[in-house]
């Protein structure tokens, strides 16, 4: 699932709308994630390093996959400086998965 968020860039003041389209694969084993894998997206060329960065972490900084597989859930999730957008998306796949899993 993708996600859209809208930034407010300092430097010029403008607002942008940034998509990202990922596909992950997820399992889900009594309503918790154990594991998160196969992260991959879409749109500019520079999109998989914000991914990366979102899901395993940077300079020290926890990914968001550490963080939810550590939790079992997509709540209370930090997510990763420079890289918010992939880190929201993965975070609304992983809450769409749980969701799912109830069904």
């Amino acid at each position: 699932n993708g996600i859209c968020s809208l930034f407010v860039l300092p430097d010029w003041m403008m607002r942008i709308w940034i998509h990202i389209n990922l596909t992950l694969k997820i399992t889900v084993r009594n309503d918790k994630i154990v594991a998160i894998t196969d992260i991959q997206g879409d749109g500019a060329s520079d999109n998989q390093s914000y991914i990366q960065k979102a899901a395993y972490g940077k300079n020290g900084t926890t990914g968001v996959v550490d963080q939810i597989l550590n939790s079992g859930v997509a709540d209370n999730i930090d997510v990763v400086s420079r890289a918010t957008c992939s880190s929201n998306a993965i975070m609304e796949a992983c809450k769409n998965a749980l969701e799912g899993a109830k069904k």
